[in-house]
């Protein structure tokens, strides 16, 4: 398969893998064309393996709760909470600078359907990359989205609940993690069963902050209105995954 280079300077090209399968190994090399399309090998190889992404589990300890701050919060009709990992925390538990392609919760005991048939409707995780050290209630407004779904009915499920991103994280190494969770069931009227029991870790800083209303407005999402408003000094035990991808170069 051919992948043109593109010329960022007299010493610099540039281009871009083609997708490949888990555990496939690849081997590349660079060919010069001509105008007249005749080309020259000039020896330089490299191969890409491409494992399955790795998974990090970071807590420090845990303890199963159905409070907040807790994705499947749904004793309200609309609950969102926002999270923070720091890069001190992220490097202590071995996690690489890069890709960060899915994020897992553990849940304990699911919570039941509404008596509307609602699971977590609007559900959505947004996160990125940050300099904030601690949550606040004034929640980060700008977070780009990682994952939606219209619920999660045939996905809420007693273990890890794993959600993989459409866009992944690209982890600098110093940066802090910010992470959100929302969902909205509301109808007509107010539109709730009960929580999920999800494992928990505690913190030495504010790292997590809550929103929950019954009310059908604003949407809790992308506005916390009057919602009840809370922070917490522990947050959702999580597993990250991220990509690893190998490298041989020969020359």
């Amino acid at each position: 398969t051919e992948s043109p280079m593109t010329v960022i300077n007299d010493s610099l090209f540039k281009f871009e893998l083609p997708s490949q399968q888990y555990r496939t190994k690849t081997e590349y090399y660079i060919v010069a064309e001509d105008v007249n399309g005749n080309g020259t090998n000039s020896g330089i190889k490299w191969f890409v393996n491409k494992r399955p992404p790795a998974q990090i589990v970071i807590a420090t300890d845990s303890t199963a709760s159905t409070d907040m701050p807790n994705p499947f919060y749904q004793l309200y009709t609309q609950g969102r909470i926002q999270f923070i990992i720091k890069a001190s925390e992220l490097e202590e538990f071995g996690v690489p600078a890069g890709p960060i392609e899915s994020i897992a919760f553990n849940v304990t005991a699911t919570s039941a359907q509404t008596s509307a048939g609602s699971l977590f409707d609007n559900f959505n995780i947004k996160g990125g990359t940050t300099t904030q050290e601690v949550a606040n209630t004034s929640f980060s407004q700008s977070l780009p989205v990682l994952y939606e779904a219209p619920n999660l009915i045939g996905q809420h499920a007693v273990g890890w609940n794993e959600f993989t991103f459409s866009t992944p994280i690209y982890w600098d190494g110093t940066s802090n993690l910010i992470f959100e969770t929302c969902f909205n069931n509301y109808t007509t009227v107010s539109n709730y069963s009960g929580n999920a029991s999800i494992t928990q870790t505690n913190t030495s800083f504010i790292s997590s902050s809550a929103a929950y209303t019954d009310s059908g407005t604003p949407d809790v999402c992308s506005s916390i209105g009057s919602s009840n408003l809370y922070t917490y000094s522990k947050r959702p035990v999580v597993r990250l995954g991220y990509q690893q991808t190998d490298f041989d170069i020969d020359v």
